[in-house]
């Protein structure tokens, strides 16, 4: 995590109006635990591209994860309708950070059938630790021989 770190800060250091190395940052950050650093870097990547629904909906997870709901469903509704193009994987992680299993569920086995996601990142995706209690996420995420 420390060398993805240094690397988007590097980037940052090249390009500090591109959204995307401030949403790494908030991926790092929330895979390590460091949610206000998340919160951070995600409001920043949602400043520089608030057409992405992406960054919307990872700001939505980060605020929910912060207790801090009201924040959360104004994000999630400014997502919402920018999420609709998006591919089934992040369709997926928008259903499961809104509370939609079934659909998380569903989106997310069409996008492993499709090879959009490696199953060992959508194991790790913080987008999805509301499935983790669900034995039909890890059925669709376990290892599968070749």
């Amino acid at each position: 995590y420390d060398e993805a770190i240094t690397a988007y800060r590097q980037a940052l250091q090249l390009d500090p109006q591109d959204a995307a190395p401030w949403y790494g940052l908030g991926l790092v950050y929330t895979l390590q635990g460091e949610l206000e650093q998340a919160l951070q870097a995600w409001q920043k990547a949602v400043e520089l591209a608030p057409t992405e629904g992406s960054c919307h909906a990872s700001l939505a997870s980060v605020l929910r994860r912060l207790g801090r709901e009201e924040e959360a469903r104004r994000a999630i509704e400014t997502a919402r309708p920018l999420m609709e193009h998006e591919s089934e994987y992040n369709r997926a992680c928008f259903a499961a950070i809104c509370g939609d299993h079934e659909e998380a569920l569903r989106l997310l086995q069409i996008a492993l059938d499709q090879h959009q996601v490696l199953r060992d990142w959508a194991r790790l995706d913080p987008d999805f630790s509301s499935l983790h209690h669900d034995p039909r996420f890890w059925a669709l995420v376990a290892d599968r021989e070749a």
